[in-house]
Formats: C-alpha cells, structure tokens, sequence
C-alpha cells in the first residue's frame, strides 16, 4: 500500500482548495487539484488516478512545490510549441 507524499506544506488545505475552485487555466486547475487532494492525505498514485496524470508527474509537481511553492507549480507550462 503507498503511503502519502512527504510536504513541508506551505499552504493549509482550504487555501489550496480555494486557489484550485478559482484557477481557470486547466493546467493550473489539475495541478491545483492535484495538490489539495495530497494536502488531504491522498497518495501520490491515488491522486494520480483522479487526476489522470502518471504518478511521476504528481511527483515532478510535488518537487516544484517544494522548491517554490505554489508559485513554482504554477509558472511551469507544458506544450505551448503550437504544432505545424
């Protein structure tokens, strides 16, 4: 059975929680959930399912935090490139 994440959290529950309910950018939204729901108590892997991201990228987001807070999290982009 894994066990929860590890975090020197910064931010209490509600306030992840009230960040995720007004992010409107929807990586901003994923990753914002993706915390709350670890701010609970949830595993990595567990919240990786909800979320529908690989448990490594949980994780990656976890580091971020841990190195910057929420601020770190968010100012990271995935994609932007545009295509053809």
């Amino acid at each position: 059975m894994a066990r929860p994440l590890e975090v020197d959290w910064q931010d209490d529950e509600k306030t992840l929680y009230a960040c995720y309910k007004q992010a409107t950018d929807p990586q901003d939204r994923t990753r914002l959930q993706a915390l709350w729901l670890l701010r609970q108590g949830r595993t990595g892997k567990e919240v990786a399912g909800i979320v529908g991201v690989h448990p490594t990228t949980v994780g990656r987001w976890v580091d971020w935090y841990r190195q910057g807070g929420l601020e770190k999290v968010l100012v990271h982009r995935h994609g932007g490139s545009g295509g053809k």
